[in-house]
Formats: structure tokens, C-alpha cells, sequence
């Protein structure tokens, strides 16, 4: 049992050389180094010259990069896209008449016509048909266009069918207006083109015995309400 107390000498371990790692060091590292590359083969005289002639030559300097644009320059530089060119129509048959009928909207608002029937039956409505014409104002017309519309928007007919009656809706509402006088009770209508004989004596009066007139018009007023009001004149005194 004395070999469990038994220990080696310090003396030898002191004293006993170092393991020699000269030779599995330097087999290690020689079999890390990489191989020597192998000799490139012997070239063509044209290309060694081809190559010594690209050497000789000067570098070409690479374009500077340009700075980055921001969102504004970009817009100002970007071209503009090309304005669309009016086509007219090759075909006459295509091109549909000009008529009356087809002036007429396509459309009738409920909203509208409801708020135009209201506004007519109520005291506003009333107070201003009094105020233009001297009598009250028949509002059925209002409300049956309103009642129309009602009929005509509710999704039964299509959108071809539904414009072709509200634009004749419109039509015999002025049909049933235009009976009655305009402007051309007062106004003769031009039915031709004014010559150029014409417009030279549009504008020929004597301007200055216009304003002559109306100024001894004014005179003899004034001299009126002087004899009625004793002495009173437009200035007051």
C-alpha cells in the first residue's frame, strides 16, 4: 500500500529535458503551406504584344457619378407626356345630329325636385311668387316631377330608358312654357348675320346733344320744384 504516498522526484522533473516538437512542428506546417503555383505556359508573341500595347496605353477615366436627385428635380426633368391629338371621325354616319332633344339632361334628382316643391308650397315660396308675378304660384308642377322621379328611379328601368323619358320629361316642360310670351313679345330676333353696313351706323349718334338734352331736362325740373315747393332746389337750399 505504500504506492498511494508515493510521488516522483522534483528534482528529475526539473532536470529532465523538454519533449522535442522541431520535427512534428515542421512537418505540420509543411503540409498547411499551399502549393507553389504552376508555371503559366509560354505565350503567343502576338498576344504578349497585344498585352504590352493595352499597357501602354493611357487609362480612360471612369465618368464622375452624378448626385442624387431629389423628388422636385426629377419632376422638372422628366419629359412630358405627349399632348393627345384630336381624331375626327372618318365616318359621316358615326356623328350623331344636334336636335333639341338631345340638349335635355339625362338625369333627375329626387332631393332636388322634392326641395323645389317644398320651398314653393311654403310661406317664402308663396311671398316670393307674389312679389314677382302678383299672385300665388300652382305648385303641382313641382310635385308631380318629384312623384316622376320617384317612379323613374327606382330601379326598374334600365339607364338607356331611364335618360330617353327623364330627357323627354324636360322637353314637355318646356314645351308647355314656351306657349306662353318672351322676350321676343319685346326683342325682334336676329335671324341674320349684321352687315358691315349696318355696324358702321351703329354707334354714329351725337353723343354731346344727348347730354345736352338731358342736362336742360334736368334745368326745367329743377325749375319746376322751385315754383311748386318755393324756392326748393336739388341742393337743398
Amino acid at each position: 500500500m505504500g504506492w498511494l504516498w508515493a510521488s516522483s522526484d522534483p528534482a528529475q522533473e526539473r532536470t529532465s529535458p523538454p519533449p522535442q516538437k522541431g520535427p512534428v512542428n515542421t512537418a505540420l506546417n509543411q503540409t498547411e503551406r499551399p502549393p507553389p503555383p504552376e508555371p503559366s505556359p509560354a505565350t503567343h508573341p502576338a498576344e504578349a504584344d497585344l498585352q504590352d500595347l493595352l499597357r501602354s496605353l493611357p487609362s480612360v477615366p471612369s465618368p464622375p457619378t452624378p448626385p442624387p436627385r431629389s423628388k422636385y428635380q426629377t419632376a422638372l426633368t422628366s419629359p412630358l407626356p405627349p399632348e393627345p391629338t384630336a381624331t375626327s371621325p372618318t365616318d359621316p354616319s358615326s356623328i350623331t345630329p344636334i336636335t333639341p332633344s338631345l340638349l335635355y339632361p339625362t338625369t333627375i334628382s329626387c332631393r332636388a325636385a322634392f326641395d323645389s316643391a317644398f320651398y314653393c308650397q311654403s310661406l317664402g315660396g308663396q311671398f316670393n311668387s307674389v312679389y314677382r308675378s302678383g299672385s300665388l304660384r300652382d305648385c303641382s308642377a313641382h310635385w308631380s316631377a318629384f312623384w316622376f322621379c320617384m317612379r323613374t328611379n327606382r330601379g326598374f328601368l334600365g339607364d338607356e330608358e331611364r335618360g330617353k323619358r327623364v330627357r323627354e320629361h324636360y322637353w314637355k316642360r318646356d314645351e308647355k312654357y314656351r306657349q306662353g310670351r318672351s322676350s321676343e313679345d319685346v326683342w325682334a330676333a336676329r335671324k341674320e348675320v349684321v352687315s358691315k353696313e349696318s355696324e358702321e351706323g351703329c354707334f354714329e349718334e351725337d353723343f354731346e346733344a344727348v347730354e345736352k338734352a338731358e342736362a336742360a331736362e334736368m334745368m326745367r325740373r329743377a325749375r319746376m320744384r322751385r315754383s311748386l315747393y318755393g324756392g326748393w332746389s336739388d341742393s337743398g337750399g
